[in-house]
């Protein structure tokens, strides 16, 4: 086949030898094989003049053999890749012996004059796949593009993995030439922590890495001495950061230990005083008995502040002088509020603000929940419902998008009566809204977006209104509401009026996400009697 240009052969042990033979004018190949260990490949002397591209899926244990000729017998390869997105790879993988040096007793001509793309996906840590991505990311001299993509549960790994890969390139002397201004954008790529490690490179990148806008600091998985470590820097080094405005700054620490609320809010001081956008804090306790953290008061005067989001182990002191001009976002995730004027007072300090999204957990037993915000667009509400808990006030004359979940937190039990009622000013600019909700006020809430064009529904409402032109009715179910079908009578209570009340004009029923319980099969049945749709394959 002299004129073949393109191949994908994806195959369970090929005759090799022959297979080989009739691709040499290949440019583009894909190949995802298995090798017999005790095969010869192909002889000597076949080389792969015209091929550019190269993508590798490993299929068993003895795929590096294959790699290894390959990669000496294309001396033209301008882009290579390693696919390990499949299970049975990462599986064969796990137990390859790749070592390129002890295989390769000279470096590839295409690593030495032509590859120039190099991408690796689904790279999961092992030392011998590590070896093998910096084989080719230090000898690759006219590389222009590395991607190494990890697998998804390698979170904790990552950081040390792209530090050894960016340690490899063979040219760091070439990329240590390049404008101070534009590496400093590379390594706004990398985690904060591996980008102060740059800093050992050489004097050049010894102080880079403090340019940069956007900082993110964590004690996840840290030791006692870690932590006091990070703390011993962060204090040292915040304070000197040289970039004229902190765009951006993340903290996520668990409280207790090393970490003390005072050094969150001086941290917080640190970063308003320099002008910060976007500040997202994310406190946990270590030991149940820790008090919430409360921020300094300068927070809430920040001229400069766009987003905002704090969550779990937070105090909301709002103090008399607060005013947010520039707050476009605000995200409120279980704080704890000092009294229940606190987000009243904090939000009525927010002109400009266009997106809140507030949790209410089970612990803040404040009887009503009052959003006003006349500049507001999004609005999401996630609110644990609780005895305490009774109306939901919401007057936001420029919303446009709504979604409120409510449910039981893990210490509320189902009340007898848990409804709560809705006060909605009038919201003529709604467009979309998502409602999960157990026991709404339906009619106030109704007649408040009659203006939507996009409406998802999960409420519980009176199974004796009619619906004689319903068209089309969907039951979607989802995890939370399984338990609704484990008691028969209740599914059919729920049913029978809607649908009975829709026979004349229903043309499709919709089902999803059965759960094949007996009970569903049995209402299946019956419901399957009582609906009168032109075919019944209509019944999804």
């Amino acid at each position: 086949m002299p004129n073949l240009e393109e191949a994908d052969i994806s195959s369970t042990y090929p005759d090799i030898y022959k297979f080989v033979r009739s691709v040499t004018s290949v440019k583009r190949l894909s190949l995802c094989i298995r090798v017999n260990a005790e095969e010869a490949l192909y002889p000597d002397g076949i080389v792969f003049n015209q091929l550019e591209n190269l993508k590798l899926c490993p299929c068993d244990s003895n795929w590096s053999k294959l790699f290894v000729r390959l990669l000496k017998d294309s001396p033209n390869l301008r882009e290579l890749e390693v696919s390990l997105n499949e299970v049975r790879s990462y599986k064969m993988l796990c137990g390859t012996q790749v070592s390129l040096e002890n295989q390769l007793n000279f470096v590839p001509e295409c690593l030495l004059s032509s590859l120039q793309t190099f991408k690796w996906t689904g790279i999961h840590g092992s030392l011998k796949v590590m070896d093998l991505a910096k084989y080719i990311l230090r000898n690759a001299r006219c590389l222009k593009t590395a991607t190494i993509l990890f697998q998804p549960a390698l979170e904790t790994e990552r950081e040390t993995m792209i530090q050894e890969l960016l340690l490899s390139f063979r040219d760091m002397d070439k990329i240590s030439r390049l404008p101070d201004d534009l590496l400093v954008k590379v390594l706004l790529f990398l985690p904060t922590k591996i980008a102060v490690s740059t800093s050992i490179l050489s004097k050049q990148w010894e102080f880079l890495w403090m340019w940069l806008p956007k900082l993110e600091y964590h004690n996840t998985n840290y030791s006692a001495s870690e932590e006091q470590r990070l703390r011993s820097f962060i204090n040292l080094n915040l304070q000197l950061h040289r970039a004229p405005i902190i765009e951006s700054l993340r903290l996520k620490f668990s409280l207790g230990r090393s970490i003390k609320p005072q050094n969150i809010k001086q941290w917080i001081i640190i970063a308003v005083f320099r002008c910060v956008r976007e500040l997202s804090i994310n406190l946990f306790p270590l030991y149940c008995i820790e008090n919430p953290a409360k921020l300094p008061s300068s927070l809430y005067i920040s001229k400069s502040l766009v987003i905002l989001k704090l969550k779990d182990q937070i105090l909301v002191d709002v103090p008399r002088m607060v005013y947010l001009p520039s707050l476009k976002y605000l995200l409120l995730k279980r704080v704890t509020y000092k009294d229940s004027n606190s987000l009243h007072q904090l939000l009525s300090s927010c002109p400009v603000l266009e997106n809140l999204v507030v949790e209410r957990d089970e612990y803040n037993h404040d009887e009503t929940l009052s959003i006003t915000v006349s500049s507001l667009q999004r609005l999401t509400l996630k609110i644990s419902r609780g005895g305490s808990f009774d109306e939901l006030v919401i007057n936001t004359p420029s919303l446009k998008y709504f979604k409120l979940t409510d449910y039981l937190g893990e210490c509320e039990t189902e009340l007898d009566d848990d409804s709560y009622s809705y006060v909605f000013k009038d919201i003529p600019k709604l467009e979309e809204a998502h409602i999960d909700s157990t026991y709404p006020d339906i009619g106030k809430f109704v007649r408040s977006i009659t203006s939507v064009k996009r409406l998802s529904l999960c409420v519980k409402v009176n199974a004796e209104e009619d619906s004689p032109n319903l068209r089309e009715l969907e039951i979607k179910l989802n995890k939370d509401h399984k338990a609704s079908f484990d008691d028969p009578a209740c599914l059919e209570n729920q049913l029978y009026y809607v649908v009975q009340s829709s026979i004349p004009s229903l043309e499709r029923f919709t089902w999803t996400w059965i759960y094949g319980s007996q009970n569903e099969i049995d209402y299946l049945e019956k419901l399957k009697k009582r609906l009168l749709l032109t075919n019944w394959q209509n019944l999804v």
